[in-house]
């Protein structure tokens, strides 16, 4: 993750020290808005997991580099160079991690939804427990 990290910032380092309007060539291959945006959303949730949850990356022997690399059939240059030419245009580059942070907002609806389904689920549960020592208590007619 540190090593997608460091290419994200040297593309843009290299991308701010363009002089005048330098119009970025389209890399080849150019990944799709629609595969950049599954990128960037792998990568952002491989981060917050290593930030995390790192010891399950470790079980499940998963190097988010090579993870995102290997999924998308992508190298680091590739990747670097999709990156440097989607924030040339700001417009597009904005367009997609608004559509990254829609989904990871998304999702974080549907695993609240799912935990408070289950937390209600579980206080039902318990209290359908009581209730059952509430009877075993009482003496009999």
């Amino acid at each position: 993750m540190k090593k997608i990290a460091f290419l994200v910032l040297m593309s843009l380092s290299l991308f701010a020290c363009k002089k005048g309007e330098e119009k970025i060539e389209e890399p080849k291959p150019l990944l799709s808005e629609d595969k950049m945006v599954d990128v960037l959303y792998d990568v952002n949730m491989l981060q917050s997991m290593q930030s995390f949850k790192p010891k399950t990356l470790a079980d499940n022997k998963v190097d988010p580099v090579t993870y995102v690399y290997n999924k998308y059939d992508i190298d680091s240059a590739t990747f670097a160079e999709n990156h440097i030419y989607y924030a040339s245009q700001l417009d597009v580059y904005e367009r997609i991690h608004k559509r990254v942070s829609e989904r990871v907002k998304k999702e974080k609806e549907a695993i609240e939804e799912i935990l408070e389904a289950e937390a209600k689920a579980d206080s039902i549960e318990k209290a359908k427990e009581e209730e059952i020592k509430i009877k075993d208590l009482k003496p009999a007619p």
